[in-house]
């Protein structure tokens, strides 16, 4: 095997090279090496992805970019996030100005809060060479920027949620690919009537639709849908359809909705009104009984000729005691669960692929079903959940147990990890079963956990020592929904996990929030606290109150109410979960 020294290659396989690189390692790693690749690297254009960058870093690279012009004009990619433990957004801001950027093509803003908002609002309409809009803010604040949008540039565009108003939007008519958070089917079919070029719409959520909306416009040029939560009837969905004659790539998922598992009336849809449909993904789940044979006939519906011959879309369905789940091969979702006693039913050829849930990235797991799947195989999932479900039979919980380990392995790339999630009611019959995760698992550095768990964690030297050394974001949440973190155990994970970065737990005693925060300050890697709260307004009310003081310490403190819902589907601008092309 031929091995070539990098600086052996000629300077167009380096160009090229670099086109794969973060723009903030090209210049830390290759700007004052020599002469040639400083020249070579000064005659590209750089993307910048400041996701992971560190708060010092960071100010240091606003600074060389403030005072080099050059690097200035060679930014063609910018994405900075208020999510890492301090505001970049402001930061950037207070060294350099957006439209300093000359060549900026794409600008991904996460995080959008009102320290910022009147400077982009300012800045956006001289941003001449923006193509690639991508951000995500308040709902206050996005209706604020959209205005503000360059319209006559703009092509793709990514953003929470959209409110129209007539006198400008028309002018959208540049923009053929649209990912929005959220939006009612009103919302939608205004979409149709004001990007009349779209070619790719996803939405994580329709989250109203009346059934007495009409549109008049269709969307001739809209070749791909994704709507990854549907919950309404079928002739909604119908009614929208009609409204996309030439879509020829079609992806839904639907929870909890008996109305999507209706093979022949999607066959129908298909027929006479998608004529152009080739690609067509799906996940449809229901709650109900394993042996509701009327089910059971509706999902072999989607095995048919039409389904299998005709059009090449293999389905698989799987019922297990309390759900039934019917999707397209390979899966389609980045998340699954498997439940204990599931059984798995579709095309036979296609099981022994590898591939089937490439897709799926987070995995949850009950523990009496480990032993059960090894007709699974998940190759690329880097977030675990282990759970238990109750033993009708025994009266109890299941425990995880080391011969638990060993199947896991077989069912997931345990080095892949990097979230691990162990809550109550999951029982291990003894604390060195989450040890050995940890050493099969080396490249966790992410651990959600039960209070319970976490404080047996305690009493084992070896598996403390070893949570400290891989654990820089923890989630501590409440065992019950009533029960409480107190002050002196959350002072106890911060002894045990001194390397923490990004601490998250359930907290409703404001009482005690100095001395929590005098703890804190003890941490010198602590980036952000998060804690959830019932109590809305006692916790807004004090942060709000303090918040001169909050702002001198070095880590940054955000509140998240747990009245809000999580949707364990959704998807944000920046995860990619189906590849969006903003090119087709």
């Amino acid at each position: 095997m031929l091995i070539t020294q990098f600086e052996l290659l000629p300077n167009e396989i380096l160009i090229e090279c670099f086109e794969y690189l973060n723009g903030i390692d090209i210049l830390n790693s290759f700007g004052f090496l020599n002469n040639r690749y400083n020249k070579l690297i000064r005659n590209i254009l750089l993307h910048f992805d400041c996701k992971h960058v560190n708060k010092s870093m960071f100010h240091q690279l606003c600074q060389k970019i403030a005072f080099d012009s050059e690097i200035k004009s060679q930014i063609c990619s910018l994405y900075l996030s208020n999510g890492n433990g301090y505001e970049q957004l402001s930061t950037f801001s207070s060294y350099i100005s957006l439209d300093q950027l000359s060549n900026l093509q794409t600008l991904s803003l996460d995080g959008i809060d009102q320290n910022i908002i009147w400077g982009l609002i300012w800045t956006l309409p001289h941003l001449l060479n923006l193509r690639h809009f991508n951000f995500t803010a308040s709902s206050d604040s996005a209706d604020l920027l959209f205005e503000a949008i360059p319209t006559s540039t703009i092509q793709s565009l990514s953003m929470p949620t959209m409110e129209f108003d007539s006198i400008f939007v028309e002018q959208f008519t540049s923009v053929v690919s649209l990912t929005i958070s959220t939006c009612s089917l009103r919302q939608l079919y205004e979409i149709f009537k004001y990007l009349p070029q779209l070619k790719c719409l996803f939405t994580n959520k329709i989250h109203f639709a009346s059934g007495s909306e009409t549109n008049e416009y269709v969307a001739v040029h809209l070749k791909r849908l994704i709507i990854y939560e549907f919950t309404f009837k079928f002739e909604i969905l119908e009614n929208l359809l009609v409204s996309t004659p030439n879509l020829e790539s079609l992806t839904i998922l639907a929870y909890d909705n008996n109305h999507m598992i209706d093979a022949n009336r999607w066959q129908k849809l298909i027929e006479f009104t998608l004529s152009h449909l080739n690609t067509f993904k799906f996940k449809f789940g229901i709650t109900c009984g394993i042996k509701n044979q009327n089910i059971i006939h509706m999902l072999q519906q989607f095995q048919s000729d039409f389904w299998y011959q005709q059009h090449h879309w293999y389905t698989e369905y799987s019922l297990s005691e309390h759900r039934a789940l019917i999707y397209t091969m390979p899966y389609p979702s980045n998340h699954y669960i498997v439940d204990s006693n599931a059984m798995r039913y579709g095309n036979t050829q296609y099981k022994i692929h590898s591939n089937l849930f490439e897709k799926v990235t987070s995995l949850k797991l009950n523990v009496e079903a480990i032993a059960e799947i090894s007709a699974y195989y998940f190759p690329n999932v880097k977030s675990l959940s282990l759970n238990s479900g109750y033993d009708k039979n025994n009266y109890s919980y299941p425990y995880l147990k080391s011969k638990h380990i060993q199947s896991l392995k077989m069912i997931v790339h345990l080095c892949k990890l990097n979230h691990l999630e162990i809550l109550s009611p999951c029982k291990m019959k003894s604390l060195s079963v989450l040890l050995q995760i940890l050493q099969e698992a080396p490249n966790i550095s992410s651990l959600t956990i039960s209070r319970d768990i976490l404080l047996q964690s305690f009493t084992n030297q070896k598996l403390c020592e070893k949570l400290n050394k891989m654990i820089k974001k923890l989630d501590i949440v409440k065992d019950r929904p009533f029960s409480q973190i107190g002050l002196k155990e959350i002072i106890q994970a911060c002894h045990r996990f001194s390397n923490i970065e990004k601490l998250q737990c359930d907290f409703d005693r404001v009482d005690d929030f100095p001395s929590l925060l005098y703890e804190f300050e003890k941490l010198s890697n602590l980036k952000l606290f998060s804690f959830r709260s019932v109590y809305n307004y006692r916790m807004n009310r004090w942060l709000r109150d303090h918040a001169s003081e909050l702002n001198t310490y070095s880590f940054m403190i955000q509140f998240d109410s747990l009245n809000d819902e999580y949707d364990d589907d959704f998807w944000s601008p920046y995860d990619s979960p189906d590849s969006v092309d903003y090119d087709t």
